[in-house]
């Protein structure tokens, strides 16, 4: 099934690799570890199988592929004749196109299939039915599956961003308006909607390459009119000397809001996120473009030139009815970072970007 609202989908092709509880993994490391020693030998000499204790150490390519030839699938019985299967073959992928470096893809949690479940096969995606059918290989995707043959979509991804943990990016083509724009969006049976870049939207909030720890912005809107302002500030540092406060204040200005403490634990203190309502969303988006972007939303694939925006100006359809666009006041500001566009090219189109 792909979920009934309540929980998360068991299979979730917006989740990267495989997930599962702790103890079962315990025995994947065994078997793993049992490879190395026998079957692959000669290329895990001196390699010590505790594969997941750290996430982000690479893996020798030699001794990843040779146990990925050698590991037995992971097959869950669903019962009434029900199985899940995950070949096991995606345990190690390789991080980053012709890097030589492998990661797990295999990790500890809640039991989820993720693109590793799919990673390989044709897949039947009932949407009106809440179910997922396993068609076989994908053998180039020549048979068509789909519904009257009409709907049939190739899937596509990079295996660093296919199985990986973190990402877990299938990708397919769609058309969009008309006359029709072409975009690449992630597949994801865990998600309801399409989200697409429009030629106006912009990243705001702290600049992540500024090392503006953990937060890749300083807000976000949530459910009805509450604005989630977040601050890496420890109780005793409160907030006019925080950096999202002095990023937001021009926004909490332009609303007519003010940032409240919250009396927690019985102390009064300077809280890691503080809640503000009482705005209409129209409002907010007015007031938002008195702040400064710090990006584009597609600055680097603009660079490699992959990036694509929807514009509603050249489309007679699927215009936003209840959206009205409201363009920044201030530009983003120029800064550069390194860009690899062709990682597995002889030359790597490494360069400093102004965006």
């Amino acid at each position: 099934t792909v979920g009934d609202g309540s929980l998360p989908p068991i299979v979730d092709s917006g989740t990267g690799g495989l997930s599962m509880p702790q103890e079962l993994l315990n025995g994947v490391v065994e078997e793993a570890k049992n490879i190395a020693s026998n079957q692959c030998k000669a290329q895990c000499q001196n390699i010590d199988i505790e594969l997941y204790n750290d996430i982000s150490q690479p893996f020798p390519k030699s001794c990843a592929v040779c146990i990925n030839t050698a590991m037995p699938d992971f097959v869950a019985d669903l019962g009434s004749d029900k199985k899940l299967e995950v070949s096991g073959s995606t345990l190690f992928y390789e991080t980053t196109p012709c890097s030589g470096e492998y990661s797990n893809s295999w990790s500890p949690g809640a039991l989820t299939f993720g693109t590793a479940s799919l990673y390989g096969k044709n897949v039947q995606f009932n949407a009106e039915e809440g179910y997922i059918a396993f068609m076989g290989d994908a053998n180039g995707c020549e048979v068509n599956y789909s519904e009257g043959g009409n709907h049939r979509t190739t899937l596509s991804g990079v295996e660093g961003q296919v199985l990986s943990p973190g990402d877990g990016v299938i990708m397919a083509d769609i058309h969009v308006g008309t006359p029709p724009q072409k975009f690449v969006v992630q597949m994801d049976t865990g998600s309801q909607d399409l989200l697409l870049y429009a030629d106006t939207c912009m990243l705001y909030g702290i600049n992540p390459e500024d090392n503006f720890w953990p937060f890749e912005t300083c807000f976000t809107v949530m459910f009805g009119n509450f604005l989630n302002y977040f601050s890496d500030e420890s109780y005793h540092n409160c907030f006019p000397d925080n950096a999202c406060y002095n990023y937001t204040k021009p926004l909490l200005d332009e609303l007519q809001l003010s940032y409240h403490y919250i009396d927690a634990y019985g102390g009064f203190f300077c809280p890691s996120n503080s809640y503000l309502e009482g705005f209409p969303l129209s409002e907010f988006s007015k007031a938002i473009t008195v702040l400064q972007p710090y990006s584009s939303c597609n600055a680097n694939r603009e660079y490699c030139g992959e990036a694509n925006y929807f514009s509603y100006k050249t489309s007679s359809t699927f215009m936003a009815n209840n959206i009205t666009p409201f363009p920044t006041q201030k530009d983003p500001p120029a800064f550069t970072k390194k860009v690899i566009c062709d990682p597995c090219s002889d030359d790597l189109h490494t360069a400093a970007v102004a965006v």
